[in-house]
């Protein structure tokens, strides 16, 4: 499996072209025949479940992207967007592909949530803000931080309270969380 298979089903799945997504260059196959690609590091450390979020966001792992379907069991399946570039923490686990997920609603969902994501993050990157965003399986945490420390925040999950049709407005569920400890900060 090349990641041009990737590109493909990404493309049939949801209908919009996966050039959206900004990737790196040198990905590798994380498991041999299935559509998840990633970085080295990530081959070596694939953080793919619910429980791995909190260790994601606990720890720096500068270099860590995966993009891509995976799944376990009869429902556990969804597209991974996840990255660490030493200061932004990304982790989108968007459900798709269950056996008893709407596979048709959600890849409109996919569609619609995850190139208004990816402008969010472009334009709070440019500000110089960092960013660190898990949605995963309906649980969400989006916090950004300015380059004064000064902190936003939403804890819900902005994928499945998303409308179909009209992409999330991220910036508007952010809420004032105040300025970082200098613990938080360092």
């Amino acid at each position: 499996m090349a990641i041009d298979d990737l590109r493909r089903g990404f493309e049939a799945a949801f209908g919009i072209p996966f050039g959206v997504v900004p990737m790196p260059d040198d990905l590798v196959q994380i498991f041999p025949g299935r559509p998840l690609w990633g970085s080295a590091i990530s081959k070596q450390e694939p953080l793919l479940t619910q429980s791995d979020t909190e260790a994601f966001l606990k720890g720096s792992r500068a270099g860590y992207f995966l993009i891509g379907f995976w799944g376990h069991g009869v429902n556990s399946h969804a597209f991974y967007y996840v990255h660490d570039d030493g200061r932004n923490h990304v982790f989108l686990r968007l459900s798709y592909g269950g056996a008893y997920t709407d596979n048709v609603e959600q890849a409109r969902r996919v569609a619609t949530f995850l190139p208004a994501f990816v402008d969010f993050e472009r334009r709070h990157r440019e500000a110089g803000s960092v960013l660190r965003v898990v949605d995963s399986m309906g649980a969400g945490d989006y916090q950004v931080i300015s380059a004064a420390g000064r902190r936003r925040r939403c804890r819900r999950s902005l994928f499945l309270r998303s409308d179909l049709d009209q992409a999330p407005n991220f910036d508007a569920c952010l809420e004032d969380a105040g300025l970082l400890s200098d613990e938080e900060a360092h």
